[in-house]
Order: structure tokens, then sequence, then C-alpha cells
């Protein structure tokens, strides 16, 4: 692969996963709002409904990028390997470890939001 071809792809590939993992970001955090204060567009929903919306809705969503991040960034890793540029090299690896930041940090913070969650619903079936 040539240098400037990696570049671009690089660069394109970054730009898309900004744009699409921002978009996705605030939908995930707007059904989490939702989940959390039970009302969805004005109306109340139960905790149940709240409760599938957790698994059906936001799950997967924060998992989709999750594993976006981390098949990005084992693709900027194959991208290094497949260059001679040493400039092109070190560029690879810093989005590889940019958007593996971000791997983990949709991990890391996805799994709190989601034990937090579970928290509320939880609470919100005892006092049921």
């Amino acid at each position: 692969m040539s240098d400037a071809t990696a570049v671009f792809l690089m660069l394109g590939v970054l730009l898309m996963a900004l744009v699409v993992g921002a978009y996705v970001t605030k939908i995930a955090n707007d059904r989490m709002d939702e989940i959390l204060i039970g009302v969805v567009q004005g109306a109340s929903v139960s905790r149940k409904h709240r409760s599938v919306m957790l698994y059906n809705q936001w799950l997967p969503m924060m998992s989709g990028l999750a594993g976006a991040s981390l098949i990005i960034g084992a693709g900027y890793l194959q991208i290094a390997a497949l260059v001679s540029s040493g400039g092109v090299r070190f560029l690879a690896y810093v989005l590889a470890g940019m958007i593996g930041w971000s791997f983990a940090m949709y991990l890391f913070l996805g799994a709190s939001t989601w034990l937090q969650c579970l928290s509320v619903l939880r609470g919100i079936e005892r006092e049921s």
C-alpha cells in the first residue's frame, strides 16, 4: 500500500468514525436519559419497558460502538504493518492508540452506566 493511500485511508476512516461515533453516542445518551428518567417523548414508561429499552436499544448501541472501535483500531495496526514510511507508521500507531482509548472508554463508561441503570431499575422494583 502506498503511503499516500494509507494516510488518506486512515484520515477518512477517522473522520467517519468521529462523525458516526458522535451521532450514535448522542442517541445512546438520550436513550439512557429516557431509561433513567422513565419518560419517552413526554409519556411515562413502565419499569419493565425501561428494562427492555436498556437491553434491546442502549446495550447494543454501546456494544456496537466498542466493537467498531476495536475493529478500527486493529485496522490501523494492520495499516502500520503494510506501510514503508516511518512517519505514516507512527500516524497509524497514534490513531490506533486513540481509537483503542475510545474502545476502553466505551467499555468502562458503558459498564459503569449499565450498572447504575440496573441499580435505578432495581430501586424502582423495590418501591413497587
